[in-house]
């Protein structure tokens, strides 16, 4: 991910991705998948503030690790 950052920010700031094709202000739509202004802001904080990472017990990976350590 930290490999993509700058490319992730710039294409998420320009609308670009995610993918969305309604302009803003025709509607609501289910399943939207336009980011909101607070979720840009943060995106783009986070890799202005050099892209820490999150607490490794909340990863996908740890969860995981946790079932399977359970059987």
């Amino acid at each position: 991910m930290k490999k993509r950052a700058r490319l992730i920010t710039k294409v998420t700031e320009d609308r670009y991705m995610p993918p969305w094709h309604p302009g803003e202000g025709h509607g609501k739509f289910v399943d939207e998948r336009r980011l909101t202004g607070d979720e840009l802001a943060t995106l783009k904080n986070w890799y202005k503030s050099g892209m820490a990472e999150g607490p490794a017990d909340n990863s996908r990976a740890a969860r995981v690790r946790q079932r399977l350590a359970a059987r």
